[in-house]
């Protein structure tokens, strides 16, 4: 993704193709559900209050799109008071109707940048398609490994090169 806009790139292309946020990626998961879903920039906090989510305390925040661009309408988003992880999304449409929710796991677990903590990170997504109960959409993440990524590949005229 750059500036907003995202690109995908596979060994054989010339060049990057450009894709939409809202296109599905697999089953009920989109790109945006992936990789753009940016919580702190393109939505604004309009309620938090206080709920459990499988018996753990959580700060519930409802947010709001703040610009078109923004993968959702409103969102309402579960993060464990404990853990500081988030473990359950609302996804809503503009007329406010619940389009479809989200469980996170954390299995995994990754070391920060300075190397003195271990902070947990995501192995599981399971997406439920409200307006079709029944259906889900499961995403399995492998263990993350950090290695440098080199500045090029987030340059269009370099990527393929």
């Amino acid at each position: 993704m750059i500036n907003g806009n995202m690109w995908f790139f596979k060994n054989g292309l010339s060049k990057p193709v450009p894709i939409s946020k809202r296109q599905r990626l697999l089953g009920l998961a989109t790109n945006s559900d992936i990789a753009s879903t940016n919580y702190a920039e393109d939505y604004k906090i309009e309620h938090v209050t206080s709920s459990k989510f499988n018996n753990n305390p959580c700060y519930v925040f409802e947010l709001k799109a703040k610009k078109k661009g923004a993968s959702y309408s409103n969102i309402k988003y579960w993060v464990d008071k404990k853990r500081l992880v988030g473990v359950k999304s609302e996804f809503y449409t503009i007329g406010s109707k619940l389009l479809k929710s989200a469980v996170f796991e954390y299995k995994h677990q990754v070391i920060t940048e300075d190397g003195s903590t271990m902070r947990p990170f995501i192995s599981r997504m399971t997406i439920y398609d409200e307006l079709k109960p029944g259906y889900t959409t499961e995403l399995l993440f492998s263990e993350p490994v950090l290695k440098p990524i080199p500045p090029s590949v987030f340059n269009l005229n370099l990527i393929g090169k």
